[in-house]
């Protein structure tokens, strides 16, 4: 009994490290493209003369 209760504790410390893992995965890749679309703005305004 007491093995399950190590099991489950172990697993439930697993499940947080993973969602913790994909959120920081999810944040990083929001910023990416967050900033890749600001590049592609600023470009876009440049090249029609407009000033940001």
């Amino acid at each position: 009994m007491k093995l399950l209760q190590e099991k489950r504790a172990q697993n439930s410390m697993e499940t947080l490290i993973m969602v913790g893992g994909a959120i920081l995965v999810a944040v990083t890749v929001g910023l990416i493209v967050k900033q890749a679309a600001n590049q592609l703005g600023n470009a876009g305004n440049q090249q029609i003369g407009n000033t940001p």
